[in-house]
C-alpha cells in the first residue's frame, strides 16, 4: 500500500489488539500511524529519564502512566466521555 502513496503522504493504519505488539510497532515504515485497541486497564509506562546515570543496567521504563480507563474517567482531559 505504501507504494501506491505519495511520497510525502501519511498512512493512516487501523488494527485491532493483536496488532498492538512490539513486534509491529518497532517495525513501522516512516510516516505511517497506528491506532490500535489496548485493555483499559493495560501498564503503561513513560520513557525513561535519560539524563539518570548510575550503576547498573541502563533504565529500560520510565515512571508509571496512568492507564487508559483513568485517562478516560479524567475530567481535566479533553475527549468524548462514554
Amino acid at each position: 500500500m505504501r507504494n501506491h502513496l505519495e511520497n510525502d503522504w501519511a498512512l493512516w493504519v487501523g488494527v485491532d489488539g493483536s496488532y498492538t505488539n512490539r513486534t509491529v510497532l518497532n517495525n513501522l515504515p516512516d510516516k505511517t500511524v497506528l491506532i490500535g485497541r489496548i485493555r483499559s486497564d493495560a501498564k503503561l509506562y513513560y520513557l525513561p529519564d535519560s539524563c539518570v546515570n548510575g550503576p547498573g543496567r541502563k533504565r529500560v521504563y520510565g515512571a508509571m502512566a496512568p492507564t487508559p480507563e483513568a485517562i478516560r474517567q479524567d475530567e481535566s482531559i479533553p475527549g468524548r466521555r462514554y
